[in-house]
Order: C-alpha cells, then sequence, then structure tokens
C-alpha cells in the first residue's frame, strides 16, 4: 500500500524491500473518521523523473521541501499540516541526511501513536504516550510531569518531547 500510495501521490516509484517503517498513528475514538496509518521511510529516486499530477482531488498542490521549511510554512499560515505529518517532519528534522534518517529509524521499534486531545485557551494540544496527562479521563495540559504533546496554537504549532536529546 505505500509503494502504491508513492506512486499515485507523489509520482515516486519505490522498491517495497527500501521501505522502513517507522510510526503507526490512529487518532482519538472522537474523530469523525478514524483510520490506522503506518508511516514508513525510504530513499526517493530522482524525482527529476516523473512529474506529479494535480488532480482535483487528493492533490491540490505540491512541492518538494525540507522538513523544517514545512514546518516554518504551516507555522506562516501557508501550508496546512495534520499532526502525524507534523510530528513526521520534527522527526525527520532532526536527521542531517536521508541515510541518518533511514538508519535512526532502522534502529528503533516503530512508535505508536494513539491521540488525545485537550483544549486550551489558544487552540489545542495533542498527547501522547508518555504525556503525564495522557490517561487522565479529563486531560489536563497543566498537569505536571513528562511531555510528549503537540501544541497547536494560534499562535503557531510546537512539539514538546522530554525524551528526546
Amino acid at each position: 500500500a505505500a509503494v502504491r500510495e508513492a506512486l499515485e501521490e507523489a509520482a515516486v516509484v519505490l522498491d517495497p524491500a527500501s521501505l522502513v517503517w517507522f510510526s503507526h498513528w490512529t487518532p482519538p475514538p472522537v474523530s469523525i473518521k478514524r483510520y490506522a496509518t503506518w508511516f514508513f521511510a525510504a530513499a526517493a529516486p530522482d524525482r527529476g523523473v516523473a512529474e506529479v499530477t494535480i488532480d482535483g482531488g487528493e492533490i491540490h498542490e505540491h512541492g518538494w521541501a525540507r522538513p523544517a521549511d514545512a514546518l516554518d510554512r504551516r507555522n506562516a499560515l501557508e501550508i496546512e499540516l495534520a499532526p502525524p505529518t507534523w510530528i513526521t517532519l520534527e522527526q525527520l528534522a532532526r536527521f542531517a541526511t536521508v541515510d541518518e534518517a533511514l538508519a535512526g529509524f532502522a534502529a528503533a521499534e516503530p512508535e505508536r501513536f494513539a491521540t488525545r486531545f485537550a483544549l486550551v485557551d489558544d487552540g489545542a494540544v495533542a498527547l501522547y504516550h508518555g504525556d503525564a496527562a495522557y490517561d487522565d479521563d479529563e486531560p489536563d495540559p497543566a498537569k505536571p510531569g513528562g511531555r510528549h504533546r503537540l501544541w497547536m496554537l494560534s499562535s503557531g504549532w510546537r512539539y514538546e518531547r522530554d525524551d528526546w536529546s
């Protein structure tokens, strides 16, 4: 499915053996649409070989960007990103090269994310395993303790995670 989606959505042909599974996402039970999504990484071949087709359905625009640039563009309100995409870009931005990212992902167990939300005055906070408020019936982002969350505020988004060095 990942190889098919890369071809359909980005006109990138990948070898299934090159894929490195690094995360799994499940939205909260209150979501209108629930889906389980597996995220994979692979080195892309020369992207000048194929052209992405703007289909007006799933793809309205496209562009290639470095992870940090995409994060900046989202906070400048130039593009929209879903929370899993934001956190994936944060993960990718920690690596200097594609080879480093693939090696880093391959060396670790794939991470599972099951999202919980809490509302705050300026927006929302997505909470993930390891966050002090994650397991609470009514999560309170002010609760002291460990942090693993995405702040989605009108002033910008920010990922906070204690276990990253």
